[in-house]
């Protein structure tokens, strides 16, 4: 039984660490590569694909005045291959931005632009885009702007579900590792229950038994 202990405990040591590992380099790669979400005034929203009836240099101009006009700022990140580009438009500071970030996972590569690079990497602008602006009263304006002068229908995301708590997980898999740890005990204790009383007679206590054992 203590073969089986020790086995069943490596097991737990293993996943938990693996878990514990994964939960750490998910909430740091969320860290880099979205820290606009940690910023006062944190707005999501969903550029519909719609807004390509439009022409793209034209977007970006309407964008960048909506922007300027309401002190806004706007984050967007495309993904290929594991390469993340975040591209930005500030309007506080519209010179100052990261050429790049080492990552805790260097399967993954980070780097940040200026929105005006995102048409000539192939990118546009549609999708999930992150915003910020001093106050409600300013995003709502912002969005109404860009839905009348583009033809489109922004979506806030900020009602969507949270994020995916994943503690829960972690819960399941101590409680269905115990479990099966407790059922591998109770087998072998079943398995050799005439050994044990056999022990018993000969003057054994259950604390010699079950080291034994």
């Amino acid at each position: 039984m203590k073969k089986a202990i020790i086995i069943i405990f490596c097991i737990l040591t293993c996943n938990f660490f693996s878990v514990s590992y994964t939960l750490t380099s998910h909430e740091y790669f969320n860290h880099i590569v979205y820290a606009e979400k940690e910023l006062p005034g944190f707005y999501s929203i969903q550029i519909p694909h719609d807004i390509m009836n439009n022409d793209s240099t034209q977007i970006l101009h309407t964008v960048e005045n909506c922007l300027d006009k309401y002190q806004g700022n706007l984050f967007i990140t495309k993904n290929k291959d594991n390469h993340y580009k975040k591209y930005v438009y500030l309007t506080y500071a519209k010179n100052q931005y990261v050429k790049s970030t080492p990552m805790f996972d260097h399967t993954f590569t980070f780097n940040v632009y200026h929105l005006d690079k995102l048409l000539s990497d192939g990118y546009q602008l549609e999708g999930e885009v992150y915003v910020t602006f001093p106050n409600e009263q300013s995003f709502n304006q912002f969005k109404n702007e860009m839905n009348a002068t583009l033809h489109i229908s922004i979506k806030d995301l900020n009602d969507s579900g949270g994020q995916v708590d994943y503690m829960i997980w972690i819960i399941v898999c101590l409680a269905a590792f115990y479990f099966i740890l407790m059922l591998v005990i109770i087998y072998d204790l079943l398995q050799n229950y005439k050994l044990f009383s056999i022990k018993r007679l000969e003057g054994y206590n259950l604390f010699s038994i079950g080291y034994d054992y």
